[in-house]
């Protein structure tokens, strides 16, 4: 009976032994899993924030573009107004060239 119980016993060793290594192993793979998960949700926070500053980064540029646009059109109002003022200018600076030349009231030669 003696070598059974010492058989018994040895068993019941590599069993509690075998239970111990799988819970050490299962204890790591829990601080695995936990760091890889801390991991992921601070990466996933750092993609966050520059999803973010992404976004802003668009929206700057949008408004830059409008503003862009908005500058354009003023400018060709501006050049239109420029050709509209030049084109009335040389009119008139024709007219008066083309005009007969008015003399200035003197007493002498007529009566004003």
């Amino acid at each position: 009976m003696r070598p059974l119980r010492i058989l018994t016993l040895a068993f019941l060793l590599f069993t509690l032994t075998a239970a111990a290594q799988t819970d050490r192993r299962i204890e790591e793979q829990k601080r695995v899993i936990a760091a890889l998960e801390k991991r992921i949700a601070t990466e996933e926070q750092e993609i966050s924030k520059i999803q973010k500053g992404r976004t802003a980064t668009e929206e700057r540029v949008r408004r830059l573009a409008r503003q862009i646009d908005s500058r354009n059109q003023l400018l060709d109002e501006t050049e239109k107004q420029a050709r509209l003022l030049r084109g009335r200018s040389s009119l008139r600076a024709a007219a008066i060239l083309t005009a007969p030349a008015q003399t200035p009231c003197c007493p002498t030669v007529h009566s004003c």
